[in-house]
């Protein structure tokens, strides 16, 4: 089994908002992982923030929390550089939705580790989240499963067993899912055509 590698060389990261000498830690790090770091001062438009791989942005820096409750962020992971910990400055802090977080001052250590957390974390949620989006639309079509075994019933005089696997042979000779079936079926039904 391959072993998974903990490397960051190549990847790009836009740091919005960084006081000096976090910037000077930050950029010294950067080089020795490879990483290109690019720190801008403004907050840019959203195409040019999507050309990174990650993003990480000051929390107190008056720029960040006032540009607006949400700003535009891609769908990337983000790392709060954390100041302040006053509870108005932390919920902000959670609504940006970062995936990881360092501390100030930056030093050295510490750099590393929030960038490969951060990574890691971000790509976990995307995969729960593309999990939870297809159960969503498997649940939204199960309405349809059911009108399909009462069309079979119906029509082919079965009960609700038989009409299941009926409807479950079918879907697996066309190669769908029981949902996907079962939308077909009852279009085709509402349509007055026949299979």
């Amino acid at each position: 089994m391959k072993k998974p590698t903990l490397s960051l060389r190549g990847i790009r990261i836009g740091v919005l908002y960084c006081e000096s000498k976090d910037q000077t830690n930050l950029e010294q790090q950067f080089r020795r992982l490879g990483i290109e770091g690019i720190f801008l001062q403004d907050f840019p438009d959203f195409r040019a923030l999507a050309a990174f791989d990650i993003l990480m942005f000051d929390s107190d820096h008056t720029s960040a929390v006032h540009h607006s409750s949400q700003p535009q962020w891609p769908d990337l992971p983000r790392i709060a550089v954390l100041g302040t910990e006053t509870p108005s400055r932390l919920q902000w802090v959670i609504n940006q939705e970062p995936s990881g977080y360092i501390r100030k001052p930056v030093k050295y250590e510490g750099v590393l580790s929030a960038c490969i957390l951060s990574l890691r974390t971000y790509r976990q949620s995307q995969t729960l989240n593309d999990r939870v989006r297809q159960l969503e639309a498997r649940l939204a079509a199960r309405k349809f499963v059911f009108s399909a075994l009462l069309i079979l019933m119906k029509d082919l005089g079965l009960n609700e067993d038989e009409a299941y696997v009926s409807l479950r042979t079918l879907a697996m000779s066309r190669q769908l899912s029981l949902e996907q079936m079962s939308i077909e079926l009852a279009e085709t039904k509402r349509t007055g055509q026949s299979k």
